[in-house]
């Protein structure tokens, strides 16, 4: 339908009436909402950074377990030390037990490593202390390991030295992105497909010694690389 024409200056009612009477005649369409939102390329949520496919670059295989040959004391601790290394106290203690044939770690077998201690470099750690064979070991430490079919440790038994590695990992990778989104990616690649308490606990402490460290910061409430 053509709008311009001459009748316009001869006969504009006639014109209008025709205008009219063809909009009435179109069928009712529900006009579509548009959207005042606009969209970037780069737009990343919290939920894409979630469901983003694990890369991990500082991810190590952990040693196997089930091939250790010395018979006496001291020299198997020494053993599982130099291989294990990062360790915790408790996992070393676990397995001191194995090597005693108990059935769990009681005040003697903790009574034991306890005094092997000195043997080794340690520090504290948020539930005990971590071993390594020397202080270079731990100063040239850079890595995680995450849990496995074969090779599963309790959070209690990982060293918060591979949680900070972790934490940095997804921060490094991810820019800028909230706390409870870092953790969570984190744990996962770290093995551990759901968080419970001892989870949470866990990774909030590394990430409470990365930023008293300096080594992250915490800008309007996001995680960020402080270099």
């Amino acid at each position: 339908m053509r709008v311009w024409s001459p009748d316009w200056f001869r006969q504009p009612d006639l014109v209008i009436e025709r205008i009219l009477a063809r909009l009435k005649s179109l069928p009712e369409r529900p006009l579509k909402q548009q959207s005042t939102a606009v969209s970037s390329p780069f737009a990343i949520t919290e939920a894409d950074l979630i469901a983003e496919p694990i890369s991990s670059s500082e991810a190590l295989e952990y040693p196997a377990t089930d091939s250790y040959t010395s018979t006496s004391l001291e020299d198997f601790v020494r053993e599982v030390v130099a291989r294990e290394q990062p360790i915790t106290h408790s996992l070393l203690s676990k397995r001191v037990a194995a090597f005693k044939s108990f059935a769990r770690v009681s005040s003697t077998i903790t009574g034991i490593v306890d005094a092997l201690l000195p043997m080794f470099f340690t520090v504290s750690d948020r539930d005990g202390r971590t071993l390594w064979l020397t202080q270079k070991d731990g100063e040239q430490w850079k890595g995680y390991r995450p849990n496995t079919a074969i090779a599963k440790r309790l959070i209690e038994e990982i060293p918060s030295v591979e949680l900070m590695e972790v934490l940095f990992e997804v921060v490094r990778q991810n820019v800028s992105i909230a706390p409870d989104a870092a953790t969570l990616i984190a744990a996962k690649r770290m093995g551990f497909s759901r968080r419970g308490a001892n989870v949470d606990a866990a990774f909030s402490y590394a990430l409470e010694q990365l930023l008293q460290r300096g080594v992250l910061l915490e800008n309007e409430g996001k995680l960020i690389l402080s270099r």
